[in-house]
């Protein structure tokens, strides 16, 4: 599989929007009350995420595949609550046919690079507590700090919130990003020349 990471931009935000959506509908049926689910549409997303890749205190990163569909994105910057942790992903999600082929570990290592820059140390994420599909690529190497109940439609689920105290830890054993199979940094050039 082909594809490249870069830094969205405003005109993106449909497309992340579209991900976003289709990757509740995939990953949450059993989860989330289905009529909320149906009323969970691209449209009323796309103004959330063009205010999100405006703000500047995050990154929103896309991944597209060789005819530049956006098939996967990352959000993330300064943490939102106060813990011990500095910085958070906000969410990441990658279409459901394009998953464990390594995008989501490439998002997450070009978000980490970008927030070692800003002086970030530490990163959480908040996950759902029962969801089981890809636990591992948030509990890998990471240490439950929090769970908090949240209503989304008519169901309370728990979440929970996993912690890297030291986030260059994830990326430490990568390969170079000029290694990785058709990873263009583009506008993240400067970024990782040492």
């Amino acid at each position: 599989m082909r594809y490249k990471i870069r830094l969205a931009s405003i005109c993106d935000a449909n497309d992340i929007a579209s991900v976003y959506v289709s990757s509740w509908k995939e990953s949450f049926s059993s989860l989330i009350d289905p009529k909320y689910l149906a009323n969970l549409t691209s449209e009323s997303r796309t103004d959330i995420w063009k205010g999100i890749i405006q703000k500047n205190f995050c990154y929103t990163l896309v991944a597209e595949d060789e005819n530049s569909s956006i098939i996967g994105f990352i959000s993330g910057g300064k943490f939102r609550a106060k813990k011990k942790c500095d910085s958070e992903i906000y969410a990441i999600y990658v279409l459901q046919s394009y998953q464990n082929q390594g995008i989501g570990t490439s998002l997450r290592s070009n978000l980490i690079k970008l927030l070692i820059k800003d002086g970030y140390k530490s990163m959480c994420v908040w996950i759902f507590k029962n969801v089981t599909n890809n636990r591992h690529f948030f509990t890998n190497k990471s240490t439950k700090i929090d769970e908090d109940e949240i209503k989304i439609g008519t169901e309370k689920l728990t979440q929970e919130c996993f912690y890297w105290a030291d986030m260059k830890q994830l990326i430490a054993n990568e390969p170079e990003p000029s290694k990785l199979a058709f990873l263009k940094i583009e506008k993240l050039q400067t970024f990782f020349s040492n």
